[in-house]
């Protein structure tokens, strides 16, 4: 008898529903030195007890003691993502006594040796997963006083623990925050603050990125608060507005050609079933939870031109107003609206320019 080794437990080891036997990688003499864990999917930790027969729920039963390696059998199955941990747990005493001029028993004596080694493997394993500081610290045999709701702090020389309390004047964490510190991600943590993604968006400052695309292009969630710049004529295919959710918007730049904006399946954009973005235009999109609406700078869209830089900023372009030379969208003028433009203008096919009775539409 010896002990080749310093293996003194095995596992974790995986469930997954159907094993009860679970292999040891060490050895022990008696099967109450043996401890059995079970761990749920969270951590939570349960000792399994040992008997004899047939193991129940929440018992053990083991063979193989005395090998080089034994086999233990669980009374339950346990699921995918728990686990059982095998661990060497004797009792820390010596109880053979040995007689003067007696006869010398060298198995007798082997294996009490044999014990107090892996006794002392034992402590080891132990030690191993306690928090120890580095062999070069200096450190003074110490004792802190436990007091109620301190904690425990290296002092300001870093050369021993004590016992202190919160600064007076900070303010403890609410149970509101403490809800999402506990969570592994943003989302989560959002959640369990009953925060909504579009509230959260809409009360911290974010990053606009800017996007430059060509032709057809179909949105992504994570074009939410992008800046989209067209270089040329195209589609925009928007997502379904239950998907991207109520305050996804989206900033659009036509900048080299007319941009059409195509809401998913039957869904409609401002109650149309497509919106034209005319060229140098700039629109946002803004989704409702159930449609998408389409905010641009002006009516009608346009801008200015001319001007001179001596004119001032204030005056400087805009002498000219241009607008563009084909109607794209519906549009209706009410009674109690005038307008004008300049010709020629066409109204795109499809496209209805409604006028009121008492209105007056001037195209010079």
């Amino acid at each position: 008898m010896t002990v080749t080794t310093d293996i003194n437990r095995t596992g974790p080891l995986p469930a997954d529903g159907i094993i009860t036997t679970f292999n040891s990688t060490f050895k022990v003499y008696a099967a109450s030195d043996i401890k059995v864990i079970h761990a749920d999917a969270l951590g939570a930790q349960t000792e399994l007890t040992y008997v004899a027969s047939a193991p129940a729920a929440g018992q053990f039963s083991v063979t193989g003691v005395g090998s080089a390696t034994f086999v233990v059998t669980t009374g339950s199955t346990y699921v995918s993502g728990e686990t059982i941990t095998l661990l060497r747990d004797m009792t820390l005493d010596q109880q053979r006594a040995f007689s003067n001029q007696s006869g010398y028993r060298g198995e007798t004596h082997e294996l009490t040796y044999d014990e107090l080694t892996m006794m002392v493997q034992q402590l080891q394993e132990e030690l191993d997963r306690s928090i120890k500081v580095t062999e070069s610290t200096v450190l003074s045999a110490q004792t802190v006083q436990p007091v109620a709701e301190r904690y425990l702090r290296w002092n300001a020389t870093a050369d021993a623990l004590e016992s202190f309390a919160i600064p007076s004047g900070t303010v403890a964490i609410s149970s509101f925050w403490e809800l999402g510190l506990v969570e592994p991600n943003l989302a989560d943590s959002l959640a369990a603050m009953s925060v909504t993604p579009e509230d959260f968006r809409s009360t911290i400052e974010v990053d606009r990125p800017v996007q430059t695309k060509t032709g057809s292009y179909t949105m992504v969630a994570t074009d939410v608060n992008n800046v989209i710049q067209w270089t040329s004529a195209g589609t925009f295919s928007l997502l379904a507005a239950g998907v991207a959710g109520s305050d996804f918007y989206v900033d659009i730049f036509a900048n080299g050609g007319a941009v059409t904006i195509d809401p998913d399946g039957s869904e409609t954009v401002n109650g149309s079933a497509t919106l034209l973005v005319a060229d140098t235009e700039s629109a946002t999109l803004v989704c409702t939870g159930t449609g998408w609406l389409l905010l641009k700078g002006g009516a009608g869209g346009g801008n200015w031109k001319g001007g001179t830089a001596e004119k001032g900023a204030a005056n400087n372009a805009d002498i000219f107003r241009v607008h563009a030379q084909q109607l794209d969208n519906d549009t209706t003028l009410d009674a109690d609206e005038n307008a004008s433009c300049t010709g020629p203008l066409t109204v795109a096919s499809g496209v209805t320019l409604t006028l009121s009775s008492g209105n007056r539409l001037v195209i010079v």
